[in-house]
Parts: C-alpha cells; sequence; structure tokens
C-alpha cells in the first residue's frame, strides 16, 4: 500500500511539473526530463523544506508541552505542610 501511495504521489507530482512548464513556458516535457527534475528538486531542494517542517514541528511541539506543563501545575493540588516539632527546649 505505501509504495502505491508513493508512486501515484509521485506520477501526480510529475504531472503537475509537466504541466507547469507547458502553462508557464509553452515548453511539451515528457515523462522523464520531469522525472529527473522531480529526482533533482527531492536530493537537492528537498532536504530544506524537510529541515524547516522539522524546526516548525518542534517549535510547536514545545509550545504544546509548555502550556500542558502549565496545565498540569496549575491542577496539582497543594498540600499543607504538617506543623514539624518546634524548637527543643533541652
Amino acid at each position: 500500500m505505501k509504495d502505491d501511495t508513493l508512486k501515484e504521489e509521485r506520477a501526480h507530482i510529475v504531472a503537475k511539473l509537466r504541466q507547469y512548464f507547458q502553462d508557464e513556458r509553452e515548453e511539451e516535457w515528457g515523462e522523464l526530463p520531469a522525472a529527473m527534475l522531480l529526482d533533482f528538486i527531492e536530493r537537492e531542494i528537498g532536504p530544506f523544506f524537510h529541515n524547516r517542517a522539522v524546526r516548525e514541528a518542534k517549535a510547536k511541539t514545545v509550545a504544546a508541552f509548555a502550556t500542558l506543563t502549565e496545565e498540569m501545575e496549575y491542577m496539582e493540588i497543594l498540600v499543607p505542610k504538617k506543623p514539624g516539632p518546634g524548637p527543643s527546649r533541652g
């Protein structure tokens, strides 16, 4: 299933690239050149997008945990301190 999904996504992206070059540059791109461009984008440009997504996910996760920590601290019940033994009179 996973391989089929990846193949479908890849075919969709290749079709989008071909359509882009047809619409914007009036160039007829075959499937192979579009697939090669996609390979280049994945290899050379993809890591920039990946890293940005990781940084954004990290920031959102940190913020969510900060909020959760505050909420959990608010939920804590204050336990009254027991009176300890007084000063010794000895």
